[in-house]
């Protein structure tokens, strides 16, 4: 395996990992990626970026019992700075191509599940356009990029065949892992978009969600997630009022039951502050069908910029976007660091 760029100043990310180094442009340094070989197979969220002084902001659209709007039109939209009316200066269908990281749980939580994460994972690579890129990472303990930049199917099917799960969730610093390494030097001009499966639970991180949402809104990606937390958090609820376990087994069931539902804010306050969503499938048979709703996200966005008021400070400042629309259901990203300054969370009063 050949360990990627990795920083003394961030290593804390991935306790007990240890990475060789190799040079990085700073600051900031990329938090260490491990890289394995690519396998052997037979034989161009979504940027908010400030394009002058223009904040582009896209906006997916869905109706509330499912599926994506695609008719609406600038006067159905109304846009906030910092609670102030802004006017929305530039409107369109956002058909730029997409970067995704595919951020697959490798751990040994998932092992039971491994081949139907598989599947559908592959499923919504298929989803994609020829000129969109995919990049597959698994993580347990850290991050393993399977398979770099690619548009070949077959390799990703690969990729996804060599997970095998074990060890601790290290979720939050994964993700902030892989959007400074996989986007530090992507290319301008496409979108991009991280989209994770996973139980949710993160055990191993020094990170939280909030370090992690503010990391995607400096790169300019929108985080989805996959999540089979309910999943197994209804399952150990089960195994908790089962009279013939052990009841200190019983306990540990509830505990973990527990543990999962809470992770739940966590996961939804990432996606919500980056423009993404997460997806609950009610069993295991929906995972597909979980990765085509963000599929279809992915590829129906609306663009809208403004330009923001004279003399706006340095630093976060939030972002809100509404419709008139009845029964249509937005997903923005929720901010933007204006001259690139990431020392300000957010929201300080989430996790």
């Amino acid at each position: 395996m050949r360990a990627l760029a990795g920083a003394v100043s961030l290593a804390v990310l991935f306790a007990g990992a240890s990475f060789a180094q190799a040079p990085v442009p700073a600051p900031p340094p990329p938090p260490p990626v491990e890289k394995v070989p690519e396998p052997v197979v037979p034989q161009d969220d979504d940027p908010i970026t400030l394009a002058g002084d223009l904040v582009l902001v896209p906006v997916s659209a869905r109706k509330e019992r499912g599926g994506a709007v695609v008719d609406m039109d600038r006067s159905e939209f109304a846009l906030v700075e910092d609670g102030a009316p802004q006017e929305i200066a530039f409107f369109n269908r956002d058909v730029a191509p997409i970067d995704v990281v595919l951020l697959v749980d490798g751990s040994g939580s998932v092992e039971g599940s491994l081949d139907v994460i598989q599947s559908a994972a592959l499923s919504f690579i298929k989803q994609l356009r020829p000129v969109d890129r995919f990049t597959v990472v698994s993580f347990a303990d850290h991050p393993i990029i399977l398979l770099d930049w690619s548009t070949d199917v077959k390799s990703a099917a690969g990729a996804l065949r060599a997970i095998e799960p074990k060890g601790n969730t290290a979720l939050y610093g994964s993700v902030i892992a892989v959007l400074y390494e996989r986007f530090d030097a992507s290319p301008v001009g496409r979108r991009r978009a991280v989209v994770v499966l996973s139980d949710g639970d993160d055990t191993t991180s020094s990170v939280t969600s909030r370090s992690a949402a503010r990391a995607a809104l400096l790169h300019d990606a929108s985080v989805y997630v996959v999540s089979i937390s309910r999943l197994l958090a209804d399952r150990f609820a089960e195994f908790a009022r089962t009279n013939g376990i052990p009841t200190q087994e019983r306990v540990k069931f509830r505990a973990q039951s527990d543990r999962l539902r809470r992770s739940e804010e966590r996961l939804e306050y990432l996606a919500s502050q980056s423009g993404g969503r997460v997806v609950y499938p009610r069993r295991f048979g929906d995972l597909g069908s979980a990765y085509d709703e963000i599929a279809e996200e992915i590829r129906s966005r609306y663009l809208l910029g403004y330009y923001p008021p004279p003399g706006s400070a340095r630093g976060f400042h939030e972002i809100g976007v509404t419709t008139r629309r009845k029964k249509v259901l937005l997903h923005a990203r929720q901010g933007y660091f204006r001259d690139g300054m990431g020392d300000e969370a957010a929201d300080p009063s989430r996790p």
